[in-house]
């Protein structure tokens, strides 16, 4: 059972009992219900404010991971890029020496 369920079944307990609000039973009970109903409130914003952070974090993640994986492709490209030519020029050297 939900706190709102709860308090109303209070709600409904006291007017069975017929107890009047202006009386320091009712309004005991009315502040006890504001208060329940307050906590409840404020719990659920709380879990919603919990909720949408761990949303959030887990965009930035996605986002970071997808970066990081362009910028290892780049990387990647031009290291092979950089070992061809490399190598190539390794080769015409090698050459240039074996004719002199």
């Amino acid at each position: 059972m939900e706190i709102t369920e709860k308090v109303a079944y209070l709600k409904g307990l006291a007017e069975g009992m017929e107890l009047n609000a202006e009386k320091k039973e009712g309004k005991l009970l009315l502040a006890i219900m504001k208060d329940i109903t307050t906590q409840e409130r404020e719990e659920r914003r709380a879990q919603e404010l919990r909720q949408q952070t761990l949303e959030v974090t887990d965009r930035i993640i996605q986002k970071q991971m997808r970066t990081v994986q362009e910028i290892a492709s780049l990387l990647g490209e031009t290291t092979a890029e950089t070992k061809v030519a490399l190598t190539k020029l390794r080769g015409a050297v090698a050459e240039g020496q074996s004719h002199e």
